[in-house]
């Protein structure tokens, strides 16, 4: 079967397979991890470091809701595949 560079990739820069198909990149399904961005503690004032800390403890509840929230999402789908 003779087949052109442009049937191996689509207008958009996508991969094709041989029968047309796009190839999907598994890459984009991988979640995106952000580094965390270390800060220099000893610039700080005591002031400054104790509203860090506020912040931190804020950030750390936000996490824990969506942990929370995302284990009621989980038992909830188990539920409805139980059945």
């Amino acid at each position: 079967m003779f087949y052109s560079s442009y049937d191996e990739e689509n207008e958009a820069g996508n991969e094709l397979d041989i029968n047309g198909a796009s190839i999907m990149d598994t890459d984009d399904l991988e979640p995106v991890v952000k580094k965390v961005e270390i800060i220099d503690l000893e610039v700080m004032s005591i002031e400054a470091l104790g509203e860090y800390i506020e912040e931190l403890q804020a950030e750390i509840k936000r996490v824990e809701v969506e942990i929370e929230l995302k284990k009621k999402a989980r038992l909830g789908a188990e539920d409805v595949f139980k059945k």
